[in-house]
């Protein structure tokens, strides 16, 4: 029986597409170490204004952690149901989930990734030595540390931004209001 295919559909190179509710769900899960991260670097500067917070330390910990994981499912969600109509597609991911090399997959994205990434750094950094005082950091020092910000802002915000925003604006749905 035949199957019809989109145009210039080559099934020889796309890696087996798991479910996308078991894709989305794995996702969520490389999520979530960047979300426990940020909880846990909260903890010192919460732990010195305990006396003003509304709530236990414990609770407020919790229920941090919680919004942001629950954003994060959301975010994910509307990306894997959006996904197939705006051309997002996870094939790393997709690649091992299926029991497939993940190589070939990586390697398709690493000379762009890399350009984009030292593009950004580069941008972020010219930025950075020309923004007024004002906007400079009060304490460098006490800045998040390396591995949250690899967590957090390199696979968390990813997720919400490339899965929720992405999936949902490229959709039509946000561009018609904007």
């Amino acid at each position: 029986m035949a199957v019809d295919k989109p145009a210039g559909a080559d099934t020889a190179h796309a890696p087996a597409q798991p479910g996308k509710w078991r894709l989305g769900g794995a996702l969520w899960l490389l999520g979530m170490p960047g979300v426990v991260a940020v909880v846990w670097a909260l903890l010192p500067t919460l732990k010195v204004n305990e006396a003003l917070l509304p709530l236990p330390l414990e609770a407020v910990l919790l229920l941090s952690g919680l919004q942001t994981a629950v954003l994060l499912a959301l975010a994910v969600a509307l990306g894997v149901w959006l996904a197939s109509r705006v051309g997002l597609r996870a094939p790393a991911v997709s690649s091992w989930m299926a029991g497939l090399p993940v190589g070939p997959a990586l390697r398709a994205q690493l000379v762009p990734g890399l350009w984009g990434g030292v593009a950004g750094a580069a941008w972020l950094w010219l930025l950075s030595r020309l923004a007024p005082a004002a906007l400079q950091p009060s304490d460098p020092a006490n800045a998040m540390p390396l591995a949250v910000k690899l967590l957090y802002g390199g696979i968390t915000e990813e997720l919400l931004m490339r899965r929720g925003v992405s999936g949902f604006s490229g959709n039509g749905y946000v561009t018609g209001f904007v």
